[in-house]
Order: C-alpha cells, then sequence, then structure tokens
C-alpha cells in the first residue's frame, strides 16, 4: 500500500479557487489539518505571477519534508492555452539551481482554461465556452452554493467510468483525471 498524503499545499491565483480546491477536498474527506493554503495575492490581475513566482519554492519545500505531501495547483489560462500555462509553470521549475523531481511526482496542476469561473459554471450545467471571460469582474463572482456544486460535480466526473455531460468544457474534461489524483 503507498504511503498516504500527510499534508496537501495549495497555491493559488485567488478566492473562487481557493474555494473549488477546499470544497473539493472535503468531498474527498481529507482533514483540513492536513492542508496548507499558500496566501493569495490581494490586488487584482497578480494572481497568476503570484503562482509561477512561488511555484518552485513550494515544489522544494514538499520535497523536502520527510513525509509524503502533494502540492496542488490552479493556474488560470486567460488568453493563453492550457500547454503555454503548463510551459510556463515547467519554466518556473528549470530556473531553480537546485535539482527537483518533476512535478509530476508532487504536483497535481489544474489549469482552467479561460478561468475557473468558466468551470464552476459548467460543473454547475451551464452552457460555456472557454473564449468568454466569466471572470468575476464581468460576470459576478461565485457564490458559496454555487462553488460547493461544482466541487460536488468535478468530483463525480472525476471518478472512474464516470459519465461526464456533453456540456462540460474541454480544459475540465481533460483535467479530470488530475483531479482525479487527489486522494486522501
Amino acid at each position: 500500500m503507498p504511503d498516504k498524503v500527510s499534508l496537501f499545499v495549495v497555491l493559488v491565483e485567488d478566492e473562487e479557487q481557493q474555494n473549488l480546491v477546499r470544497h473539493y477536498l472535503s468531498i474527498m474527506g481529507i482533514d483540513a489539518r492536513k492542508t496548507r493554503y499558500v496566501a493569495i495575492p490581494s490586488g487584482r490581475g497578480c494572481g497568476f505571477r503570484h503562482v509561477i513566482n512561488r511555484y518552485p519554492e513550494q515544489i522544494r519545500d514538499c520535497q523536502r519534508r520527510h513525509a509524503k505531501t502533494h502540492l496542488v495547483v490552479m493556474v488560470d489560462a486567460d488568453v493563453h492555452t492550457v500547454d503555454q500555462r503548463r510551459e510556463e509553470l515547467t519554466a518556473a521549475l528549470e530556473s531553480l539551481e537546485a535539482k527537483v523531481k518533476p512535478a509530476d511526482d508532487l504536483g497535481i496542476i489544474l489549469i482552467p482554461r479561460r478561468n475557473v469561473e468558466t468551470w464552476i459554471r459548467c460543473l454547475n450545467g451551464e452552457q460555456v465556452n472557454e473564449e468568454t471571460d466569466y471572470g468575476a469582474k464581468r460576470a459576478g463572482r461565485a457564490t458559496c452554493e454555487q462553488i460547493k456544486t461544482a466541487a460536488g460535480n468535478v468530483y463525480t466526473w472525476s471518478r472512474q467510468h464516470a459519465q461526464v455531460p456533453t456540456h462540460c468544457v474541454d480544459s475540465l474534461r481533460n483535467q479530470l483525471p488530475e483531479w482525479r489524483r487527489i486522494e486522501p
């Protein structure tokens, strides 16, 4: 039996991302005491840079721990592709002088296209696309209930052999296996 994860470190851009991950971890039965949230930036528009800047140090910190630790990272693709954002995270790791394991060993990378509000709306049954900006400034913040429902649905949709609805956007559909990697 593989070692159980003793700590989940969550590195995200904003409150909506943090709350989606928090509710998902709760559904998974992961004790809140086994979770550490990296402080999110206070200003608007600096979330991506915050994640990119903190990502290498968080990976290094996870590697230094003797107990098994996973880093859950969420960053919006914004106007970029999911692959471009993933490449930027990889480049941030390559800039480290210290040798680090591939992020796949420690990190669970979630990249909504265009933003997390797209996923939240999709998970709540709305027909959305990945080009429209559904971000908080344009369409209003997601409510706590919408985020809880979204977390419940991402759990259901990410189970092995789940029937994923046809309205599911590609970035979410393609990353359901990544959500499944989050295990207690």
